[in-house]
């Protein structure tokens, strides 16, 4: 059995009931959640690797916001929620009946730099390195 764990943002907390019945629905077992203040030394820790401007954009975006942050677990269940969650950061991209899709705030926020930053109403671990990370926040913020 493998577990991951799950971040509904802002944007996604009005319809975190109807998020988490389509993660259950691709055969999760949701283990836990609660509502948590995302600060920005937990940011830190869940976004490592951004530039500078989309680094801005996510702490201007979450920082001392109310998300809920969850642990799942069923066969395979990394696979599955980035499934489910879909694939692309842009949700534009990810496929028809996904979260990202039905779930983000559209349009996409343009940075001064000509990209963009998707409010894309859930964070997901999407492979077993980021699951470890992610972990680890999901374990302070009980």
């Amino acid at each position: 059995m493998e577990q991951s764990v799950y971040l509904i943002k802002p944007e996604g907390m009005l319809f975190a009931g109807r998020i988490r019945k389509m993660i259950e629905g691709a055969g999760l077992t949701i283990v836990y959640f609660h509502h948590v203040m995302i600060n920005e030394a937990a940011l830190i820790r869940l976004y490592p690797n951004l530039s500078d401007e989309i680094w801005q954009a996510t702490v201007r975006h979450l920082n001392n916001r109310v998300c809920e942050i969850g642990m799942v677990e069923g066969e395979t269940a990394i696979a599955r929620l980035v499934a489910v969650c879909g694939e692309s950061t842009n949700p534009s991209l990810c496929k028809d009946k996904t979260i990202r899709r039905i779930f983000s705030c559209y349009p996409a926020i343009r940075l001064s730099s000509g990209g963009f930053y998707f409010r894309n109403a859930i964070h997901r671990s999407k492979d077993h390195e980021e699951f470890l990370r992610d972990q680890q926040i999901y374990e302070k913020s009980k």
